[in-house]
């Protein structure tokens, strides 16, 4: 039994499931070997963080569109030199991070 459909679908709506069991250990083997091929092929394999930094979601989102989509974070911050409170987002696809990261790296498509 590799997944609980019924209990997913309650928590989740009609397509959400839990996976479980021998289920969750062939999903991650199949994510291991796909990092593999892509590594051998020379891709840089990245793990991106959980949150952007507001500035630099600015940079890489249409803020203003998504500002009241976006799951908003506010750091309190209690360092007597640094008072104010930093905001952060967390990110809806890894696109996000992925675009920042490279947000400053010159591509030339001409051959």
């Amino acid at each position: 039994d590799g997944h609980d459909s019924e209990r997913g679908a309650l928590i989740a709506g009609p397509r959400g499931y839990f996976m479980k069991g021998p289920a969750v250990f062939l999903e991650q083997a199949i994510i291991q070997l796909a990092l593999r091929v892509l590594n051998d092929k020379g891709f840089e394999i990245l793990y991106t963080p959980f949150f952007i930094r507001k500035e630099i979601m600015q940079e890489v989102a249409q803020l203003s569109q998504f500002d009241e989509e976006l799951y908003e974070v506010v750091c309190k911050n209690d360092k007597p030199d640094e008072p104010t409170d930093e905001v952060k987002y967390f990110i809806a696809t890894s696109e996000q991070a992925i675009a920042a990261f490279h947000r400053f790296v010159n591509v030339n498509l001409n051959p």
